[in-house]
């Protein structure tokens, strides 16, 4: 009796050994988009209208034409710092992109 009952036992872990639980793994991918304001054109200030411009001395030319440039310079520098923002969102998706899955 206690050897059929070892015999059960031992038929029964050696049925029961190749059953392993399936592991499924899914992958959720997340868009990965640059924030709106990066999107948005640069600023571009307009120039003085012309009537403005020629009602002026050559001083007051000279001063509108400064402020003009100040701005525009102004413009471009912030304009700078988004391109330089969406090149290190792209530099990090990469990064990202480069990690094997399921990787932190």
């Amino acid at each position: 009796m206690k050897r059929a009952a070892l015999l059960c036992v031992a038929a029964a872990t050696l049925l029961l050994a190749g059953c392993t639980p399936t592991v499924v793994t899914e992958y959720k991918y997340i868009a990965a988009l640059p924030r709106d304001e990066w999107l948005l054109d640069c600023v571009i200030t307009p120039p003085p209208a012309p009537t403005t411009y020629l009602g002026k001395t050559w001083e007051g030319k000279e001063e509108l034409l400064t402020k003009l440039n100040n701005s525009q310079v102004r413009n471009l520098q912030a304009c700078n710092v988004e391109k330089q923002e969406l090149r290190q969102w792209k530099a990090d998706q990469m990064k990202l992109y480069e990690q094997p899955p399921g990787s932190p």
